[in-house]
């Protein structure tokens, strides 16, 4: 009888065992262990893994599309990599602190907000800060001079004078000169900025003559407030080594005091650029051009193919246009958001995968571009 009851006996022992163990991974899954799943999930649309670990708003979840755009979205928002850095846990809520990093050597800082629900946590939301790009890296042999003469503004006022020379395809200076205010004593001044890599550069000048004044480091081009400011009317080539003299332009536009957010937002969209990059997958670039005297950080706009929107988030890695200056900015999960649709929701409207006519509308000014593009 012994024998009878001890197979089955231990049939159900493995079988439990093995529920439990199934069970304990469920619950013993930490918030950061979580966060790591789903974010893996949804680089890829991982659609199941996402489900799993997300918890949306009730109207979201209750509407396939709705579900759908908001995944889209969330994954257009959310950097390529992410190192959690800090985790606090308050009962059945948690909080972690994310490092996001692009390929660009870009860096984001992200809150993410989950909740426990039926002895798991589901990630509820998630928010990221500007990108930062890391200052371009000089070279021992950097050599090159850019000097000329800036007119100053007949004004009985004082400060010290910076001139900055910001490469092309940077946000901060690669280099730049500071007149001490003693020394500002003529209307016309000249200046020189030593030091320089080859390159091609956008030269700015600011007088610092108000309050907030600038500190003691000084690396940001745009930190100017209440002052004077100016640039060169084109960018200017260096080669190694060499100097590029006679660089002369006006710093006499008058500027009220401004916060750090407060960019400018004139703007236009120059063109769509489409290309293939690895493994053949397209890629589209939406060329931009700052048409006025603000940097601009990040741009908002609505984005269609053949007539159906897709979302698009208002900032990218490296997209400060300095002004008068272009930046590309990579629109391709626009594209990748309408395909996934077509395959998922609008698999019957006969809209067409390779024939394509984008539709780029500004939130914030008249800016539009309409191109059509024929992916082969």
């Amino acid at each position: 009888m012994k024998n009878q009851w001890r197979f089955p006996l231990g049939i159900a022992t493995v079988i439990y065992l093995l529920s439990v163990s199934s069970y304990a991974q469920e619950i013993e899954a930490t918030p950061t262990e979580t966060y790591k799943a789903y974010h893996e999930a949804l680089q890829i649309l991982d659609m199941k893994g996402i489900r799993a670990r997300w918890l949306p708003q009730s109207a979201v979840s209750a509407n396939e599309e709705s579900l759908t755009k908001e995944i889209l979205w969330a994954r257009q928002m959310s950097p390529p990599n992410i190192d959690v850095v800090n985790e606090k846990i308050l009962g059945e809520e948690a909080f972690l602190t994310v490092v996001g990093t692009y390929a660009n050597g870009g860096r984001s800082e992200g809150k993410i907000y989950l909740v426990r629900q039926k002895d798991r946590w589901q990630v509820r939301g998630e928010a990221w800060g500007f990108i930062e790009l890391p200052p371009p890296i000089l070279s021992s042999s950097a050599e090159g001079v850019i000097a000329g003469v800036i007119t100053l503004p007949q004004a009985l006022r004082e400060g010290d004078l910076y001139v900055f020379a910001v490469l092309k395809n940077q946000d901060r200076a690669t280099s730049f000169t500071r007149i001490p205010k003693d020394q500002v004593v003529w209307s016309a001044m000249p200046y020189q900025i030593d030091h320089l890599p080859m390159g091609t550069y956008w030269v700015y000048a600011a007088w610092d003559t108000a309050e907030p004044f600038f500190g003691e480091e000084v690396t940001f081009f745009s930190a100017s407030t209440g002052d004077y400011t100016g640039e060169s009317s084109g960018t200017v080539t260096v080669d190694e080594g060499e100097r590029r003299g006679k660089i002369d332009f006006a710093c006499t536009r008058n500027l009220k005091p401004i916060e750090a957010e407060n960019y400018g937002k004139d703007y236009s969209f120059v063109d769509l650029l489409f290309s293939k990059g690895p493994e053949s997958k397209p890629k589209f670039l939406l060329r931009v051009k700052n048409e006025g005297e603000k940097p601009i950080q990040g741009i908002m706009l609505r984005c269609l193919i053949n007539g159906r929107e897709l979302a698009f988030a208002s900032s990218a890695p490296g997209t400060l246009i300095p002004p008068k200056g272009e930046r590309d900015f990579d629109i391709t999960t626009c594209y990748e958001s309408y395909v996934f649709f077509l395959e998922k929701v609008w698999e019957k409207s006969g809209l067409s995968k390779d024939h394509l006519t984008f539709e780029l509308l500004s939130k914030e000014n008249q800016a539009f571009l309409k191109k059509e593009i024929i992916v082969q």
